[in-house]
Order: C-alpha cells, then sequence, then structure tokens
C-alpha cells in the first residue's frame, strides 16, 4: 500500500531539471513568442517534439535560450556544460576572441624577445 504524502509536500518540491535554480527561470518567456523555459522543455519531451530525456531536453533549452533559461542546465551552475556554454557564449560575443588575440600576441612577443638574447 502506498502512503500518503505529507500535506506540506506538493509537486513542486521536486526541482525542474533536478536543479532547484530552474524553479525561477520556469516561467520565463523564451525567445520570441510566448512560450516560457518550461514550455520548451515539455514540448521537447512530447512525441511532437523529439521524446527527450528531462536530462537532454532542460540542457537543449538552456544552452539555446542561456540568458534566460540558463538556470535549468542539469547540475545547476557547478555543471562543466553549463560552464563550457557560458564560454562559448562569450567567444560567439566576440569579448573572449580579442582577450584570445592580446595573449597570443603578448607570447609570440615573448619569444621574440627570448630568442634575440640568445642571438
Amino acid at each position: 500500500p502506498l502512503l500518503p504524502l505529507p500535506s506540506d509536500m506538493s509537486s513542486s518540491a521536486v526541482a525542474h531539471c533536478g536543479t532547484s535554480n530552474c524553479d525561477s527561470a520556469w516561467e520565463n518567456v523564451a525567445g520570441s513568442g510566448e512560450h516560457s523555459c518550461g514550455d520548451r522543455i515539455a514540448w521537447l519531451q512530447s512525441s511532437e517534439g523529439g521524446l527527450l530525456s528531462e536530462s537532454e531536453a532542460c540542457g537543449r533549452v538552456a544552452g539555446e535560450f542561456a540568458n534566460v533559461c540558463g538556470a535549468c542546465m542539469p547540475g545547476g551552475e557547478s555543471s562543466q556544460l553549463w560552464k563550457i556554454t557560458l564560454a562559448l557564449m562569450v567567444v560567439a560575443l566576440g569579448v573572449g576572441v580579442a582577450a584570445t588575440a592580446a595573449i597570443c600576441v603578448a607570447s609570440v612577443l615573448r619569444r621574440r624577445r627570448a630568442a634575440r638574447l640568445l642571438q
């Protein structure tokens, strides 16, 4: 026989996407239109959306709409995939490109200076 749940325990006690961080983003509207992060995740889990697992659907929506749904990335902020997604976003926006170029130029200049000293 199944035991009844305590009266103060509701279905919302289970965190969306396995992270309590997602609860704050679940109703956020993602992209153009009226679909929330939660709507998009639920659709990807449906037969029309591809029958993705919860983890796959959460990861896809969190990656595609990181600015509003990023908190739904499975594993939360500590997830390696979340860190990679953020890094890719920075590079895509060009911020990382300038920093990387500066590091490469500095490295080349140091090597040339060292080579001149050895001659």
